[in-house]
């Protein structure tokens, strides 16, 4: 009840015109499915951690949220909250890279793009 009426608010916002879009971070399907129940205008993004470990539909969440109409808004392309070695060591994406005179780094972020999801990436 209380994302429930969290999202009224914003449904507010957004109708009042002091917003343009509203949207959600790191919600579960169970906590969309529990907003779904009452909104009047489905979030926008889902502001999730997504990055190339994870694959292309992390925990379903993405073809889920994307069947509500919601778009994937990706942090952490290279893990969180600091680059995790596993990704930035990995044999292929090294190899990726390698053979693409690339870095792991723009190799890892190009995969988050061509999935078709936004990304946001944090400054060293």
């Amino acid at each position: 009840q209380v994302m429930q009426a969290q999202w009224t608010v914003l449904e507010d916002a957004l109708a009042s015109g002091q917003t343009r879009a509203i949207g959600v971070v790191n919600y579960c399907e169970r906590a969309l499915r529990c907003l779904a129940k009452t909104w009047k205008v489905a979030p926008a993004v889902n502001y999730i951690m997504l990055h190339v470990g994870m694959g292309p539909d992390a925990h379903g969440l993405r073809s889920f949220g994307e069947s509500l109409g919601i778009k994937t808004f990706a942090y952490g392309p290279f893990g969180e909250p600091t680059p995790a070695r596993k990704l930035i060591d990995s044999p292929v994406l090294q190899r990726i890279a390698a053979s693409n005179g690339r870095s792991v780094a723009q190799i890892a972020l190009r995969w988050v793009v061509q999935s078709g999801a936004a990304v946001s990436v944090r400054p060293t």
